[in-house]
């Protein structure tokens, strides 16, 4: 994939310098900074990783974690409209 990148240049010339320093050509420097800065997949590998990965997800998302009771789960409030 291409990206163009339009950068002010003073970045431009901060970035070449750091490629410089590193020994790698500019679009590769790049390339590797934009890797490092992805987040990983959170996406399970397979279903005997489920368990690691759920609680990995709670771990880097605690707001998304609803904490469920036992009356949360119980049969009359899941099905409320059948009582």
């Amino acid at each position: 994939m291409t990206i163009t990148l339009c950068l002010p240049p003073e970045q431009e010339a901060r970035l070449r310098r750091l490629a410089e320093s590193a020994g790698v050509e500019l679009d590769e420097y790049v390339s590797k900074m934009v890797e490092e800065r992805l987040p990983e997949p959170v996406v399970p590998k397979a279903n005997d990783d489920w368990d690691e990965w759920l609680d990995e997800f709670m771990e880097r998302h605690p707001a998304a974690v609803h904490h469920l009771t036992d009356d949360d789960l119980s049969r009359e409030n899941i099905y409320e409209d059948r009582a």
